[in-house]
């Protein structure tokens, strides 16, 4: 395993997505995103924000310093705001999976404040992608004969 701490363009990309409206009206009909840890309400209007943002900050120095045993302190955090327009729900996924990757480090990550940010901007973002909720939920063969009618493709090809 390795980890890095990754920059502050990454980490104030999955601050402003959720402060975004797109994510947040794709998640909850809401302008603002809203989510519930340990019984405590959270909204990424610009104060969450930054609480979030300097989550996830000290969230990957921790993971950093238990990988490598360091003890450097996180930088203070201030949240900058990003052009949205180019955070794309692709966009929004990769970065929640590269940062996981560099953050899950230590023991109870998955217990925290940002790790449950991330899962609800995870399912915002999937919201978001285009044509998601138009697509069915489950799939018979009509179902699947009407894909390929919507699609122009006719009979299905088998696979083996």
């Amino acid at each position: 395993m390795s980890a890095f701490r990754v920059d502050k363009h990454h980490i104030d990309a999955l601050v402003c997505a959720g402060m975004s409206n797109d994510y947040a009206h794709a998640y909850s009909n809401s302008g603002v995103l809203t989510f519930d840890y340990r019984g405590i309400t959270h909204k990424l209007d610009s104060m969450g924000g930054q609480e979030i943002g300097a989550e996830l900050v000290d969230l990957n120095n921790r993971s950093v310093n238990t990988l490598y045993r360091e003890d450097i302190a996180p930088e203070p955090y201030e949240v900058k705001g990003l052009n949205v327009e180019v955070l794309t729900p692709v966009v929004i996924l990769s970065l929640i999976a590269g940062f996981r990757y560099q953050a899950f480090e230590f023991a109870g990550w998955d217990d925290t404040l940002g790790a449950q940010y991330l899962r609800i901007l995870e399912k915002a973002a999937i919201h978001a992608l285009s044509g998601y909720d138009d697509a069915p939920w489950t799939l018979d063969e009509n179902g699947y004969r009407e894909l390929l009618e919507d699609a122009g493709m006719g009979e299905p090809r088998r696979t083996p």
